[in-house]
């Protein structure tokens, strides 16, 4: 398989993103065109048990209600990461996945859709009442208070600790939303380098062992080392597709408070 041992270029990176898109296009407008018939085949019957897949996969963790508005957008990544993925088994084909600029572009998509979509399930002012009391328990006041006339002492013991609560809530809830911004800075870091990181370093591997496999004068036993990788590749192109489509999934479940 034709794979060097290189980064992409940007121009080699949006071709072959733009290629991967292409064919996902073509495939659903062939898919949507065969919707009218009555028993599934051919590429209707794919495409309906890959939607199935998905839905096992993500409805577990979100529940029917809120599905129809996220599983386009959590079936796009997807299907976009797992074909690139598997543009390992295409010889002389680039993986864009395999490319820095790529999952970092597929970080930020991820990112942002998870907070355009906890504005639509949510609404504008819960999201942002959220962001900035994060843990409205803190801020709550305490219960239980004794109603009725109490002493001047008592009073002033009472107005001075409310003072101090009230100060000592809001340092906590300045210094939760600071981590709330660092964490989002994490999930982008996070996303973009393990895709990138697992895809890249797997490519590496099977090129430099097929580098050597093809370069030996025994080659029947060399050569089967290239393929048992290439197969771990394969299994292990699927799995960081997964990973990232669940972790996109675990923090829309937060960032949503999504409860079912």
């Amino acid at each position: 398989m034709g794979h060097g041992i290189h980064f992409l270029s940007y121009g080699e990176s949006i071709f072959w993103t733009l290629l991967i898109s292409g064919i996902l296009i073509v495939f659903s407008k062939l898919a949507l065109s065969q919707k009218n018939l009555g028993v599934p085949e051919g590429l209707q019957n794919l495409a309906e048990g890959l939607v199935e897949f998905m839905l096992g996969m993500f409805e577990p963790e979100l529940g029917k209600k809120v599905m129809p508005l996220v599983l386009p957008f959590l079936g796009a990544f997807f299907l976009f990461i797992l074909i690139s993925n598997i543009f390992l088994l295409i010889p002389f084909a680039q993986c864009p996945t395999g490319d820095l600029s790529t999952t970092a572009a597929l970080a930020v998509i991820s990112l942002a859709g998870v907070h355009i979509l906890s504005i639509k399930l949510k609404g504008f002012k819960k999201y942002v009442y959220d962001w900035f009391n994060p843990y409205p328990e803190l801020t709550a006041k305490a219960e239980g208070e004794e109603e009725g006339k109490v002493g001047p002492l008592k009073s002033i013991f009472k107005k001075i600790s409310g003072f101090l609560y009230s100060g000592m809530m809001r340092i906590i809830v300045s210094l939760l939303i600071i981590l709330h911004v660092m964490d989002n800075c994490a999930r982008l870091l996070s996303l973009s380098f393990r895709l990138f990181g697992n895809i890249f370093g797997e490519h590496t591997v099977y090129a430099m062992v097929s580098q050597v496999a093809m370069g030996s004068y025994r080659m029947v036993i060399p050569l089967f080392i290239p393929l048992l990788i290439l197969l771990l590749d394969v299994l292990a192109a699927t799995i960081q597709t997964a990973v990232f489509c669940m972790l996109s999934t675990f923090y829309l479940k937060e960032e949503a408070a999504i409860h079912h």
